[in-house]
């Protein structure tokens, strides 16, 4: 025997002890609306998960196919909350290099003036200079 959604979710609320005008407002839809849907024999499984927050029921056990849903909806959900920190990680990498190339040009000049100072060291005899410079290297 199939189930029948509707008629499953009108006697878990009708259980619930909430009444059918209280659910509509939460829901936001019209009573008219929420009967409808009582009669319907499939419904959307985010629909049916939000009646169970209302009521505090898991439909998980009548709708298996709710189970695969929620991992679907968890699987989005956490792409989105990713999304920030992967950019996030994405400016940090770039903003690693750019200061890597910073410090690396920063170091090949410090060589090349200490390159020259050496060489103005030596060419001149400058030994006081050339003796600071070999203790700073």
């Amino acid at each position: 025997m199939d189930k029948h959604a509707g008629k499953i979710l009108a006697s878990r609320i009708k259980s619930s002890g909430f009444n059918t005008s209280e659910i509509a407002k939460r829901l936001e839809v019209s009573r008219t609306t929420l009967y409808n849907r009582f009669e319907a024999a499939v419904l959307n499984p985010e629909f049916i998960f939000r009646v169970g927050l209302i009521i505090g029921y898991d439909f998980s056990d009548e709708f298996p196919e709710l189970r695969e849903w929620l991992k679907q909806q968890e699987s989005q959900v956490l792409k989105k909350l990713a999304s920030p920190y992967t950019q996030y990680e994405s400016w940090k990498d770039k903003e690693l290099q750019a200061l890597r190339q910073k410090y690396t040009q920063l170091l090949e000049r410090h060589n090349r003036l200490m390159n020259f100072l050496v060489k103005v060291a030596n060419d001149n005899e400058f030994h006081s200079l050339k003796k600071e410079i070999s203790q700073f290297l």
